[in-house]
């Protein structure tokens, strides 16, 4: 451990939140299209996913915009608990998919819980990647950490940007680009339009 080690949580933040914004990015298709794909999964690598899950999770969003049965994260006004759901519903909402578009039969059933435990140790094959990689300092200290922040600072605006932290009217999508809003739309390639 080197006095140094932890002036690096900053920029990994960064590039962690840069990471999951090119994912977002790759799965509207805003890149050159032999790209997308590659962008994506090396975002994903990055931020702990497939691409694909990602993408298809991220796809249903927009489909069923703050729809408690179908979004995956569905707005609501309190963030925290906004966060626990939105961890625990992405799975959910995956498998729902695939029923949706495979059907809910004893066979699909199956095939998700084969895909939901080979996606759970695909995760915890990259954090082992990541820990040899890293060495133990720089995983703890600074990947896992930056992972937690850039998550929740996802989280956050996914929150902000469905107008769910003001106190009263209609949760819904919204630009927002003044103050602070403003100061990380530039940081982030526009993030909270």
């Amino acid at each position: 451990f080197e006095w140094w080690v932890p002036l690096l949580l900053v920029p990994a933040t960064y590039v962690t939140i840069m990471a999951h914004v090119f994912i977002h990015n790759a799965s509207h298709g805003n890149f050159p299209k032999a790209l997308n794909r590659i962008v994506g999964e090396i975002c994903g690598v990055i931020v702990l996913t497939k691409f694909t899950s990602w993408e298809i999770v991220h796809r249903r969003h927009h489909r069923h915009p703050d729809d408690p049965d179908h979004d995956p994260h569905p707005a609501e006004r309190r963030y925290w608990p906004y966060a626990l759901h939105t961890l625990v519903r992405v799975e959910q909402q995956l498998q729902n998919e695939y029923y949706d578009c495979h059907g809910d039969t004893p066979s699909s059933r199956r095939y998700e819980r084969f895909r939901s435990i080979w996606s759970f140790a695909t995760s915890i094959t990259a954090l082992v990647a990541w820990f040899v990689l890293l060495g133990p300092v720089l995983f703890f200290v600074v990947f896992l950490p930056a992972s937690v922040f850039a998550g929740l600072f996802v989280i956050h605006f996914n929150w902000t940007g469905h107008n769910a932290h003001t106190k009263t009217g209609v949760i819904e999508p919204v630009n927002l680009d003044s103050g602070w809003f403003w100061f990380r739309n530039r940081m982030f390639f526009g993030i909270y339009y």
